[in-house]
Formats: structure tokens, sequence, C-alpha cells
């Protein structure tokens, strides 16, 4: 999550805790590895740390949100070659399948992605589903599933999107637990630029990487950590919830 991701975040909560501290939001210095933000108001400093949950994995197990980062890179580089070649604007949704994809073979997938859809244009309304057979006739790459293709109407814009398939995780105690633990390891350097230091954890929730529903076994457990304040933000539910803290000795 980048600078200006953590910021949108951070003003999502802003809006929904009516306790947020009073004080200008200031960006450190990045190289003093402080907190991410500090609320500044009359000497008082208050620190916020901003980071993001993923659904964990197995050892040598690519994260399934660098999965999902090189899916998009895929769509993005076929749609913006359909788009440089003038092909008609089409909504594209892709099911990707377990099959390897990465760095090395991300062109040319993105390539016969974008000649697939080129040379398939449906008939305006009329949607039009490409299955892969397995046996190469429809050159779909084997990283790919299916397409399914469709005009909503003659001058219309290019949209593509992956199909989500995955499982929603409701008992997060554990990688909320690994998260604030996680953030531990800086609280030392936090302290140095703040004397209360909050952590607010969030999570995008329209990828399978973040498809999470906390229970109320979740909410209502109490976490252990050294933050004075913690959160977990769920963007897809719009929930914002306070985690009950046991301070570390």
């Amino acid at each position: 999550m980048n600078k200006k991701e953590e910021k949108i975040y951070l003003e999502k909560f802003k809006d929904q805790y009516p306790d947020f501290p009073k004080g200008d939001i200031v960006v450190p210095d990045p190289k003093e590895r402080g907190p991410d933000f500090l609320i500044v108001r009359r000497g008082k400093v208050v620190g916020f740390e901003v980071t993001e949950l993923f659904k964990e994995c197995f050892p040598n197990q690519t994260p399934k949100q660098l999965i999902e980062s090189e899916r998009e890179k895929v769509i993005t580089e076929a749609r913006n070659k359909c788009i440089s070649d003038s092909v008609p604007g089409v909504s594209a949704f892709i099911l990707f399948n377990n099959n390897k994809l990465n760095k090395g073979n991300r062109s040319t997938v993105a390539e016969k992605l974008s000649n697939i859809i080129k040379n398939n244009i449906p008939e305006i309304k009329i949607p039009l589903s490409i299955k892969n057979n397995c046996i190469g006739l429809n050159d779909i790459p084997p990283q790919i599933s299916s397409i399914m293709l469709y005009r909503p109407k003659e001058d219309c814009n290019h949209h593509w999107s992956t199909v989500p398939v995955g499982w929603t995780d409701e008992n997060l105690i554990k990688i909320l637990q690994n998260a604030l633990n996680d953030k531990e390891k800086k609280m030392t350097k936090y302290l140095k630029k703040c004397s209360t230091c909050w952590l607010l954890i969030t999570s995008y929730g329209w990828n399978p990487s973040s498809f999470f529903n906390a229970s109320k076994e979740t909410i209502s457990h109490k976490y252990s950590s050294s933050f004075d304040k913690a959160f977990y933000l769920e963007e897809f539910t719009k929930r914002l919830i306070e985690l009950k803290l046991i301070k570390n000795a």
C-alpha cells in the first residue's frame, strides 16, 4: 500500500470515527522510520500507522495478493494494446486459473489475450463466452479458463476485469494478532516521534485475498498489543471495529 492509499484509508477512518484526534495530519520523512502519519495539535502528537490485511498463505506459496496483482497487470497490458489498436470497446470478464503467471510470461499472456478479444468482438447486446478447450485450438493462454465478452452499445469504452473467485474468512483472530505483532516490532521507533500511537488495519474486500467478514468472536476477542488504540476497517462492508487490547508488559 502506497502513501496515497494509506491517506485515503485514514480519511475514511476519520469520517467514521467521531473521536478522531483533532489536529493537523502530518506525513513524516520516511527516512525517519516513524509511524505513517502524525496528528499534531498544541504540542501533542498522536502517531498513526496504517496497514493492510490479507489472507495467510502456506509456506512456499505465492501470496494471493501478488497473484491478483499479476493478473491485473496482464489485463491492463492487454486492454491498452486493444485501445492502441483501435479495437471497439467491450466489457471483458476474464476468469484466471492456478497455472503459473509471473513477470516472465506476463507479456506473452497479455498479447494472446488482446488478440483473442480483438478477433472475437461480439454483436451488440449479445454476450459471447470463450472457454479454454485445453488443447490449444482457440489459443487461449493456459492461465485463463474463460473469457466473457459483452457490448452494451456501439460506442462504448473498454471495461475489463477479473472474475473474483474465493471464500470469505470470518475468524480473523490469528491474522489480526499477527498484524499487531508485526507492527509491534517498530513500536520503539514510533514512540520517538509521538507520545501515543494508534494502528489502523484495513482490508479492501473486493479481491479474494481480502474476502473477510469479521465474526462476533473476532470482534469480542482481546488482543495483545502496546498500541494505545487499534482498529479494523473493512472496506467492503464499511464496518469499523475498535479492537479490544490488553497492554503488553
